[in-house]
């Protein structure tokens, strides 16, 4: 090793000594650390540093420090740093790699893209830099640069490789703009396939994905049955079948799809569910225009199922279900015939007593028999005590056996709809059975945390309890399901559908507080991408209800997740390329454009800054120095935020979707399709399905508030502007409002209407037009209309009724205050006596209204209190519904353990009340003493 090189090697091993507590400040997000190192190695190292670029590294960790600290200062001068980066033309790969980090950090990659072409344009022959530069242009979707830099590597090198990341760039250009490039593509690929290039299964997935985006059929099946065909082989030639089949199914080719599925199924064992309803679609559709085949060809595919059903018997300790679940689809494919068939209601009876009888104790037993039992049900000339009767308990000493099949009768029975009507009395005796079955269960197998058997006991029980308190309007039955679930996950900590049932019970009584708890507990395993696609059931709750710290908590988690998605995702397409994987880059590229679609994400974002608002707005000042500052903070809140959060292009407010649909988790299996749609408090349990649009809506409302506080407060503030955001906030009121079902988004409509009246008021104002006497009285109005929904609650179960329309009435309040602070002040009338009304009379009513919310307020804190302190002495809280008292007999447990359980659980009802209660009584007495300020 020469000298120089010698040299290089000692200063790059002390560079990253130097650098090494920093990077360890990093992993652990000690950013003021980190910002400390840095600073004080750039300061001890001042005078090399002008001499040298061997502190690059320092400024770069430097820069991905700031951009990781949030603020608006600290991004500022972390983009300033970083441009200087830039134009010194970094080389070193540590440099490179942490500057990638910074820019990831500020959402600005493309920067980098430069830097990595400077690299390649100075050693044209370096592949590496070559390729760098391309997975440059692959982290920012620049398909067209992709392109032509594969283009020019293929020219410069000769790999083949760069020919498929030609061919695959232009395939992704058509996808995502220019779909007439897509025949480009085709040829681009068959020329390559045909030169004799290295070709493999890979290569052909990807054609496939070419002509099936054409929507070319036909090409596809020569695909998959000519020459190449032999790839599809693997695993199993089976697999090759299967891939024929799902093309000419779309072709409609039923009589080959008929003939592949009948070989299917003769000459392999798998059984898959899709060969038995694609046969039947084959036969259906066969027969339309020749309904005198249809019996034939039934009976034909009925002797092919007693067949499976022969073979797959032979090995008891293996049997499929697959051909028994197919005589079941069989018949209900028939029943829907128009044509009589021997396959009839009465015959299907017996198809499912056989299904019942070999597989009935399996978990998922219910799971299949679900469809076929819904369409018995809806039958008017079966009679429902067949259905009843369906599940046999033979006499037997296993006792799960026993316990499974009378819980399957109890659901299949709630299921086809004969507990529709069930009263207390009658719910009663099947309550103490299912318990008693439990309680035997769990002292003859103890889960000891794990998930046992017998839990699907507790939580079906949970739900006649539910429908039982709905039924009678008796909340003290949810509170005893609560009870019983968090029994159950007192001995079975790690059953997660113990969780999600408790979390949606909590919701129903209004006690956000426990329902966090039961999702952030570690036993729920709730991490990674499980935020996104669960947090919904909790985030939008916990936004409204005023559980601040739990706010920031979930937002940081969800965020991160998105954060690591944004890094995870690009390069895991750059190694799809490196790895030759060509058919899993658009699912990666379309992955990625899902998640940026995020309702969550937007929602976390958009709730973020509302929780910096109200903290700003419930912060104490000094009277004479209140105005200005809570300006300032709100100001500051504003800049810090995301710009997106303000955009009002299409693309930002209409984009946002669902990672998924979780609905399944609330609803379990056995409950009937119709969904119970109201409660005892007259709201809806969950958000549905159909009710996701209000969901998106609400964040879209909550955006465009948002963004007229800003542009109200910008200095001078954006009237213009306003004005247009104004017009698209009445239409997305008047949106919001046809989607109103419930008694929540009635007074959700009038806190919107209201904020709509306000901001078209200091609009006017801003223009300088005054403000007419009837925009006042009709602000009074909403708010008295508002306010109306708000009742002193006479126990402690029904405060959950009250405190959504509480805390909205607290918000109206906030944001009507902060918007007056944009309002220039009127000009005191100097014969007007000190103390008189203002020249606002609309806030006077303003003052009057939060005082005598404060009253009731303050009623409810004194309930919560008293409730609080009687439970932590362990007596029942007189506050309580008398039906409660009765929860505090041991009935079904150990009585030491149940009492403790049911204090707990009254404990976290009286404190997550007392937490909505505190936020928004705070955000009332600062309105008021805001309000005082302004008479002063």
């Amino acid at each position: 090793m020469s000298g120089a090189a010698a040299a290089a090697m000692a200063a790059k091993q002390a560079e990253m000594r130097r650098c090494r507590p920093i990077y360890d400040a990093l992993e652990i997000k000690n950013y003021k650390l980190s910002l400390k190192l840095c600073n004080g190695i750039l300061k001890k190292h001042a005078a090399a540093s002008s001499a040298t670029t061997s502190l690059d590294l320092v400024r770069t960790l430097k820069a991905l420090t700031l951009a990781s600290m949030g603020s608006r200062e600290s991004r500022i001068e972390a983009e300033e740093l970083l441009a200087v980066l830039r134009s010194a033309n970094p080389r070193d790969e540590g440099v490179l790699v942490a500057m990638l980090a910074a820019h990831r950090a500020l959402n600005r990659v493309d920067l980098m893209t430069e830097v990595y072409l400077s690299i390649w344009r100075a050693q044209p022959t370096n592949e590496k830099a070559g390729q760098d530069a391309f997975c440059a242009y692959v982290r920012i979707d620049a398909f067209s640069e992709q392109q032509s830099v594969a283009l020019d590597l293929f020219r410069q090198f000769g790999n083949p490789m760069y020919s498929m990341w030609r061919i695959t760039s232009t395939f992704l250009q058509a996808r995502c703009s220019n779909p007439s490039l897509a025949p480009l593509a085709e040829a681009m690929l068959k020329k390559y396939i045909a030169e004799g290039k290295p070709t493999g299964i890979n290569e052909i997935e990807l054609l496939l994905q070419i002509l099936e985006f054409q929507n070319k059929l036909p090409e596809m099946v020569s695909v998959i049955v000519g020459p190449h065909g032999p790839f599809f082989d693997k695993p199993s030639p089976e697999h090759h079948l299967n891939r024929e089949c799902e093309l000419r199914m779309k072709l409609k080719e039923w009589e080959k799809c008929l003939a592949l599925f009948t070989t299917l199924l003769k000459e392999y064992q798998t059984f898959d569910w899709w060969y038995f309803t694609g046969y039947l679609d084959c036969v259906i559709n066969l027969c339309q225009s020749n309904q005198d085949q249809l019996i034939p060809m039934l009976n034909e595919f009925h002797t092919l199922l007693l067949q499976c059903q022969e073979r797959t018997s032979s090995n008891r300790d293996t049997i499929n279900r697959g051909p028994f679940l197919a005589s079941l689809e069989l018949h209900k494919r028939a029943l829907n015939c128009s044509v009589p068939t021997p396959f009839t209601a009465e015959t299907l009876l017996g198809s499912l007593a056989q299904y019942i009888k070999l597989f009935g104790t399996k978990p998922s037993c219910l799971l299949d028999l679900r469809p076929y039992l819904l369409m018995l049900s809806e039958l008017p000339s079966l009679d429902k005590s067949k259905i009843e009767n369906l599940v046999s308990i033979p006499e037997s000493e296993n006792l799960e056996i026993t316990m499974r099949l009378s819980l399957l009768r109890h659901q299949i029975n709630h299921l086809v709809g004969l507990h529709k009507t069930l009263s207390s009395a009658q719910a009663g005796p099947i309550i103490d059975e299912l318990l008693t079955m439990y309680r035997r269960y769990i002292v003859a197998v103890p889960p000891k945390d794990a998930i046992s058997s017998a839990n699907e006991l507790i939580i079906f029980v949970a739900f006649l309890l539910q429908e039982l308190a709905f039924r009678e309007n008796k909340l003290a039955y949810i509170v005893e399901a609560i009870i019983l679930l968090e029994y159950g996950v007192s001995i079975s900590s790690q059953d997660f559908n113990f969780r999600t049932t408790l979390i949606s019970l909590y919701k129903l009584l209004g006690a956000i507080g426990p329902a966090v708890q039961q999702f952030c507990d570690k036993h729920s395993d709730v991490k990674n991408i499980l935020y996104e696609t669960l947090g919904h059931l909790v985030f939008d709750s916990v936004v409204q209800d005023g559980f601040q710290v739990e706010v920031s908590n979930l937002s940081s988690r969800l965020m991160e997740v998105h954060r690591d998605n944004d890094t995870a995702i690009p390069d895991n397409t750059a190694l799809s390329y490196k790895q030759g994987t060509w058919f899993q880059i658009p699912d990666f590229i379309d992955f990625k454009n899902k998640m940026k679609r995020s309702h969550l994400k937007a929602a976390v974002q958009v709730y973020s800054v509302w929780s910096n608002v109200i903290k700003e707005f419930c912060t104490k000042h000094p009277p004479q120095e209140a105005f200005p500052k809570l300006v300032n903070g709100l100001r500051t809140s504003f800049s810090n935020a995301p710009d997106h959060i303000y955009s009002t292009t299409p693309e930002a407010i209409n984009s946002l979707e669902y990672l998924a649909d979780n609905t399944p988790l609330l609803f379990p299996i056995w409950a009937p399709n119709t969904q119970i749609e109201s409660t005892p408090l007259g709201f809806s349990v969950f958000f549905t399905p159909s009710d996701k649009p209000l969901r998106v809506i609400s964040t879209r409302l909550h955006r465009i508030v948002l963004r007229c506080l800003h542009l109200s407060l910008l200095q001078p503030p954006n009237a213009m502007e306003l004005k247009s955001s104004v017009a698209e906030l009445q239409t997305v009121v008047a949106e919001f409002s046809n989607h109103q079902a419930t008694q929540t988004s009635t007074f959700n409509t009038l806190f919107f209407r209201f904020i709509e009246s306000i901001v078209g008021a200091v609009t006017q104002a801003l223009s300088e037009m005054p403000c007419e006497e009837s925009v006042a009285l009709k602000l009074v109005q909403q708010l008295s209309d508002l306010a109306a929904f708000i009742k002193a609650p006479s126990s402690i179960l029904e405060l959950g009724s009250t405190l959504p329309a509480f805390i909205a009435f607290a918000n109206a309040c906030m944001i009507s205050e902060l918007f007056m602070l944009a309002v220039p002040s009127p000009k005191r009338n100097p014969k007007r006596k000190t103390g008189s009304t203002p020249q606002n009379p609309w806030l006077t009513v303003v003052h009057t209204l939060v005082q005598a919310v404060k009253k009731e307020a303050q009623k409810a804190n004194a309930l919560l209190t008293s409730a609080q302190q009687t439970l932590l002495v362990g007596t029942p809280p007189t506050g309580l519904q008398p039906e409660l008292l009765a929860l505090w007999q041991p009935t079904l447990f150990h009585k030491e353990k149940e009492d403790a359980v049911s204090q707990k659980v009254l404990l976290s009802l009286v404190g997550s009340y007392r937490t909505s209660c505190t936020f928004a009584g705070s955000i009332l007495h600062h309105a008021a003493d805001l309000a005082s300020t302004a008479f002063a």
